[in-house]
């Protein structure tokens, strides 16, 4: 399995992968959630990672100011009441997601 990232804001999780059988996908996930408990650690997910840091308690940025300081020009909008999901254009398309981790700001 691989993690990596780049140094911004802390270290941004920008990609992962794994060889496809079950137990390294799992180890992946448990690393992953691990490594988003920790401050200076953040990803922006979606889907499954998404679900599993909400499931796993992992902190989630709940400040749209800080939001749009990561992803400026994007004009980030929350779509729920609880501030955790929120709308950003991403590559000319509006896509759904939350920040994870804790960055550093």
């Amino acid at each position: 399995m691989v993690i990596f990232g780049r140094s911004k804001y802390g270290i941004k999780i920008s990609g992962i992968g794994h060889n496809g059988e079950a137990r390294s996908k799992e180890e992946l996930m448990k690393h992953l959630l691990d490594l988003l408990s920790i401050r200076g650690y953040w990803a922006e997910s979606e889907g499954v990672p998404a679900l599993l840091c909400l499931k796993r308690n992992v902190p989630i940025v709940h400040d749209i100011e800080i939001i749009n300081r990561i992803f400026p020009s994007t004009d980030a909008k929350f779509a729920d009441t609880t501030n955790t999901w929120y709308e950003r254009i991403k590559h000319g398309v509006r896509v759904k997601k939350i920040l994870c981790g804790t960055p550093i700001i």
